[in-house]
């Protein structure tokens, strides 16, 4: 009995390292530009991604705290999706948007939102939510 409960555990645990199969973005990234303007060190955002989970934070102009988020993330294909978990404004918790994405070596590419859809499955026009063009840069 115990043999196949070992067993079944080293199963189990190998099997969740296959789903939490690591994506090309999996890193830490700090937005460098948002709509053609270069950003300076006072109103940056820091981005990680980890086996399908994303964090941010959002520092207003001033370099003060704003707000900060995380949550479930995918790619499929050039589209990448995130949905708001957990963060500091807990009316956008559940909201999923879904964003288009391409790497060029240490620099990735988001532009969005091309579709926005609330915790109850209701989709949005996608003005509802900013729309932008970002580039992003590796932090190594």
């Amino acid at each position: 009995m115990k043999f196949s409960i070992l067993t079944f555990a080293i199963m189990a645990i190998s099997l969740t390292s296959i789903a939490q199969k690591k994506s090309p973005i999996d890193g830490n990234w700090i937005l460098v530009e948002k709509n053609g303007q270069k950003l300076n060190f006072q109103n940056h955002q820091f981005k990680t991604y980890n086996q399908g989970y994303f964090s941010v934070i959002i520092l207003k102009n001033d370099g003060t705290f704003n707000s900060a988020y995380a949550g479930p993330f995918s790619i499929k294909g050039n589209v990448y999706t995130e949905t708001y978990k957990y963060g500091s404004k807990p009316e956008w918790f559940g909201w999923t948007g879904e964003q288009e994405w391409k790497i060029k070596g240490d620099t990735l590419h988001m532009v969005g939102h091309n579709r926005i859809i609330d915790p109850e499955g209701k989709e949005h026009p996608k003005t509802e939510w900013s729309q932008f063009v970002e580039k992003w840069v590796r932090v190594k």
